[in-house]
């Protein structure tokens, strides 16, 4: 008598799907796409930031606006970015980086620009991660949000800092 050794056709068939069904099931929780994508879409935000408070302090200096209040005009002659010692102020960096719909942001800090200086301080996040209109309390609480603090106490440029642990 002649034995067999090795698999069927059934049992390789059986196998393979079994390995399909384990593998649909398992990949998502290895590839994160969406998280992925948040973590990018915070960081361009991040480096538009940046470059808005870089060109708003060049046109500012241009116009010799380097000290105090003012405003600056943006490519649009409808949109002026309002300055404080050269950079946009904390509630227009949203205007001057260009955030569209996508974005919702909130004061954490309102800024006081005369007398006694307070910087203000803006956090902004995407609007899939919190509704439009959470308060920055809410969209800290998410660990997915950009900060930006203005320079009402002219102590230097202002950076927009990223978080992304939670995206």
């Amino acid at each position: 008598m002649n034995s067999q050794k090795g698999f069927t056709l059934i049992e390789l068939i059986i196998v393979i799907v079994v390995l399909g069904i384990l593998a649909v099931t398992a990949a998502p929780q290895f590839i994160n796409f969406s998280s992925d994508a948040r973590e990018s879409t915070i960081k361009g935000l991040e480096a538009s930031m940046k470059s808005a408070v870089e060109l708003s302090y060049a046109k500012a200096a241009i116009n010799g606006n380097l000290s105090g209040e003012a405003t600056v005009p943006t490519n649009s002659a409808t949109v002026v970015i309002a300055i404080a010692n050269g950079y946009p102020k904390a509630t227009e960096i949203a205007k001057a980086a260009g955030a569209g719909s996508d974005w919702t942001f909130a004061e954490k800090t309102a800024g006081s620009y005369s007398g006694t200086v307070t910087n203000g301080v803006y956090v902004g996040t995407l609007t899939s991660v919190a509704d439009a209109g959470s308060t920055a309390t809410e969209i800290e609480a998410t660990n997915c949000y950009i900060t930006y603090e203005d320079n009402a106490d002219d102590t230097g440029k202002p950076l927009p800092v990223a978080t992304i642990s939670g995206c």
